[in-house]
């Protein structure tokens, strides 16, 4: 299983848009239930570039902060699991995933401008 968390590299906590960070965090789980984790460039600065990131690297679940709606719809056409609203740091939101208690709130599911 690949888990992929939307992050800044630089302190490892999680970006406030899926569409528009350029760095993700995807930590590998094996059938043994040992845990790696690597770091994924993404420079393109548009959710559905992302989005092909996350089939490219066969990622089965996404953690992220704000997320568009267009994107989201993309999601919802595949098998991948997604996990709005997510703040915080990277590794903390992936164990509170591997131990069921990530919660997602799709009321961050909304367009996001540019600052």
């Amino acid at each position: 299983m690949k888990v992929a968390v939307a992050i800044n590299k630089s302190d490892d906590t999680i970006y406030n848009h899926f569409g528009h960070c350029q760095w993700f965090k995807i930590y590998n789980i094996d059938d043994d239930r040992n845990i790696s984790s690597e770091y994924i460039e993404a420079i393109e600065d548009h959710g559905s570039q992302k989005f092909k990131v996350m089939l490219d690297e066969a990622v089965d679940v996404v953690i992220a902060n704000g997320i568009g709606p267009g994107v989201m719809r993309m999601f919802d056409m595949t098998e991948m699991q997604v996990f709005a609203g997510v703040t915080g740091k990277a590794d903390q939101a992936f164990e509170n995933f591997f131990s069921g208690n990530l919660v997602h709130n799709p009321s961050v599911i909304k367009c996001c401008g540019r600052k």
